[in-house]
């Protein structure tokens, strides 16, 4: 899947066609989409922030939770998240959504931090009526 600036979209593509079935099966009430998610790059953040929303979904909660071991060989020495936001999702239709807030910047020097603020701005962008293009410009703006 490219993720990278100027890629051909096929990141957001293939997430696109997995919402949107995960949606089509969902039951609408109470049904939920569940799954961790980090990323550094603002594109990968906003590829997730508009597949979610072309697919229909909007988010309920968010938690983060410890991802990795900060001694592993994989990420030692490395600029990486040692933290996933548990994203939980439900129909755009549903009253349960939180009342999210869009942070003024994103914490990149913590982990923790970075990870709830880019899930709290997630959820504001899934509940405006922005274009795509002002998407992109907000996550990059927050991460750029």
């Amino acid at each position: 899947m490219d993720q990278q600036a100027g890629g051909n979209g096929q990141y957001e593509d293939v997430l696109g066609g997995i919402f949107r079935e995960c949606h089509r099966v969902l039951k609408k009430e109470h049904g939920r989409l569940i799954f961790t998610f980090h990323h550094w790059n603002p594109n990968g953040w906003a590829g997730l922030t508009l597949a979610l929303r072309h697919a229909g979904f909007r988010l309920i909660n968010r938690y983060v939770i410890h991802a990795e071991n900060p001694t592993s060989v994989h990420i030692i020495n490395q600029r990486s998240l040692v933290h996933d936001v548990v994203l939980v999702l439900g129909a755009a239709q549903s009253d349960n959504a939180g009342l999210w807030q869009l942070p003024e910047t994103v914490d990149k020097t913590d982990s923790y931090a970075f990870c709830e603020q880019c899930g709290s701005a997630l959820g504001v962008m899934l509940d405006q009526p922005w274009s795509e293009a002002e998407i992109r410009t907000m996550w990059n703006r927050l991460l750029g």
